[in-house]
């Protein structure tokens, strides 16, 4: 693969009466804007994953929408269960499952958003400083492997901070 998007899902509400969270309408409008942001450079061979956790389905099914790509939920990058830890070498070897497309773009949870993007980090890669921030929701760490830069792709409502 040539790029890799590492990005937390949108902004939530509860669901009344439930424990389910659904995408805000910010969260809507912050995924549309990072897809913009994404057309703009990965091409069209692009894969997205996400959790099945349903704010992590809608939010990849925005991107999936956008890009034109498939679109695939895994539950081993959910993180319902947190006294189970983030199963990191199970979520590692499903995005090495998808090495053949272009692009491959994870929707998922805070905590793998803070334990995966060391495993794709390189020596000579640029922009390694933003390995040290947190990716807020919304937003993505991107990875083009063959111009050797990572990137921080921020929403609009991160930016209007």
């Amino acid at each position: 693969m040539r790029y890799l998007g590492i990005g937390r899902h949108g902004a939530t509400n509860f669901v009344a009466g439930t424990q389910e969270r659904r995408l805000s309408f910010e969260g809507q409008e912050d995924l549309r804007s990072l897809s913009r942001q994404l057309k703009s450079i990965v091409g069209d061979d692009v894969v997205v994953i996400t959790s099945d956790q349903t704010h992590a389905m809608q939010s990849g099914r925005i991107l999936a929408n956008e890009l034109k790509a498939e679109l695939r939920h895994f539950f081993e990058l959910s993180s319902r269960d947190t006294s189970i830890p983030v199963n990191v070498p199970r979520a590692l070897e499903l995005i090495r499952s998808f090495d053949k497309n272009g692009a491959v773009t994870i929707e998922t949870h805070a905590e793998y958003c803070n334990e995966l993007p060391c495993h794709f980090v390189t020596d000579d890669m640029k922009g390694r400083e933003f390995l040290n921030r947190t990716i807020q929701k919304g937003c993505m760490l991107f990875f083009d492997f063959e111009l050797k830069i990572i990137r921080y792709l921020e929403c609009e409502s991160q930016q209007a901070r």
